[in-house]
């Protein structure tokens, strides 16, 4: 999809949220990320980790599972660039402390850079040492 015609799909959606994205993660993983994420210029089939398991050994005693998973991990030739957590569409409103700490978490078992936390609607940057650099939120004018 070309990024003026997924921009005028997003805007679509963003007129009626509940339509189009529910309050499950995977519509704003797919719907919003996934192709935000392709527009900027990372390859969906080489660069774009979906899913990525991460093992519980590696999270300390705080995991609840055997593999914990970051929605998104993108990578190139260099190695791992940025890990991404997605939540549902109307958890923008929230502290959203537990979830900075969850990809505090995954940025601590697999060092990158950067790292990002969103609903779609609001984007948290974090630096490498897992601090806020930036805290975007939706702008009611995207045209």
């Amino acid at each position: 999809m070309y990024p003026s015609l997924l921009i005028d799909a997003l805007a679509q959606a963003f007129k009626d949220p509940g339509e189009y994205f529910g309050s499950g993660e995977r519509n704003t993983e797919v719907k919003v990320c996934y192709n935000l994420l392709s527009c900027l210029g990372w390859d969906p089939i080489t660069e774009i980790a979906i899913n990525l398991q991460i093992p519980k050994v590696k999270l300390g005693e705080i995991a609840k599972t055997s593999h914990a998973v970051d929605d998104f991990a993108l990578r190139d030739d260099a190695g791992m660039r940025l890990l991404g957590e997605v939540k549902h569409w109307y958890v923008c409103n929230s502290g959203w402390k537990d979830e900075l700490d969850q990809i505090r978490r995954y940025q601590k078992a697999i060092p990158v850079e950067r790292c990002f936390l969103t609903c779609g609607q609001r984007w948290a940057i974090l630096d490498k040492q897992g601090e806020v650099i930036d805290d975007i939120k939706e702008k009611k004018n995207i045209h």
